[in-house]
């Protein structure tokens, strides 16, 4: 840091904060992964019209193929303290400071190679239900088709050739395998669909739950809880901003059958305007989560179209 000062003693523009680039480059030294899953459920039927289901499932994957999963802020501590760095990794530098080109390079891309974990462990429940009926009384026109599903992730456990585990269900983790999307525990969507003679209305309401600012591929095993080392303390992640919010989604479909061939819809997107909520540690989408919450960005827009079937 002091080869990188200004005049006045400020660290000047080399020594600000900046995204350090990963590279990961093939091994052929890799072994096969060999994966165990199971799934099962009750499914219950209480009315003709009404089918209740829910599943719990197991997914292993031994000798899980992952980027090399030390984390590349330590590797770029080690690398800035001259320390030895993991076997397989290398730093590129970045390019000189223009104020002190003697100065030390800081490190521009951390290189990682594949390499096979121990195993890597998921395990949930899927629940879902299904109604299919016609209306009662004064609507006994209009046809309701209901379908609601929900997955809830109990855990996403990562265990590495050490023996260390890194959990990232309900956290952004795994950060660099799905460009820092993360893992939210719950996702959930309910649709809708009500016919009357040629003409179909579908609202469809989706969920994604919030999750911590925390990713242990980053900040190392057993950080998930530890709000102060939510990515380092990065200074992209504000003080206190321990968990990004969840998301709420209203989509809805109108479609009008002209004849067996023709017809004519139009889909209203993020029809209530919810707004994408702030995650300042993803990079997947500045300032909020593009796997999750991309039309909170774009907000409400309109779809308009005619189908023919020749």
């Amino acid at each position: 840091m002091s080869q990188h000062l200004n005049a006045n003693g400020t660290p000047n523009n080399y020594a600000q904060n900046y995204y350090i680039g990963s590279n990961t480059a093939g091994n052929p030294n890799l072994r096969p992964e060999t994966s165990t899953n199971f799934s099962g459920g009750p499914i219950f039927r209480p009315t003709r019209w009404l089918t209740l289901m829910a599943d719990y499932y197991y997914i292993r994957k031994n000798h899980y193929i992952a980027p090399n999963p030390v984390g590349t802020t330590n590797v770029a501590n080690a690398y800035l303290a001259g320390e030895a760095l993991p076997t397989g990794v290398t730093v590129t530098p970045d390019i000189a400071d223009p104020q002190n080109p003697s100065g030390q390079l800081r490190p521009g891309i951390i290189n990682l190679g594949y390499v096979n974990t121990n195993k890597l462990v998921t395990d949930g429940f899927d629940l879902s239900f299904e109604a299919n009926t016609q209306l009662p009384g004064v609507f006994h026109e209009v046809h309701w088709y209901s379908k609601g599903t929900a997955t809830f992730v109990r855990r996403m456990n990562l265990t590495n050739p050490d023996g260390s585990v890194y959990r990232y269900a309900g956290t952004l983790g795994p950060y660099g395998a799905v460009s820092a999307s993360g893992t939210p525990r719950w996702r959930a969507n309910w649709s809708n669909t009500l016919s009357w003679r040629k003409l179909a209305v579908t609202p469809t309401v989706y969920y994604t739950s919030g999750y911590r600012t925390t990713a242990e591929d980053q900040t190392g095993s057993g950080t998930a809880g530890n709000c102060a080392d939510a990515l380092q303390s990065s200074s992209f992640v504000p003080l206190g901003q321990c968990k990004v919010k969840g998301f709420w989604d209203v989509d809805l479909t109108v479609n009008y059958q002209f004849n067996r061939r023709w017809s004519a819809y139009a889909n209203v997107y993020n029809l209530l305007g919810f707004k994408s909520p702030y995650d300042f540690g993803t990079y997947g989408g500045y300032l909020y989560n593009s796997s999750w919450t991309q039309n909170g960005v774009v907000l409400r827009s309109f779809q308009f179209g005619v189908k023919v079937v020749l």
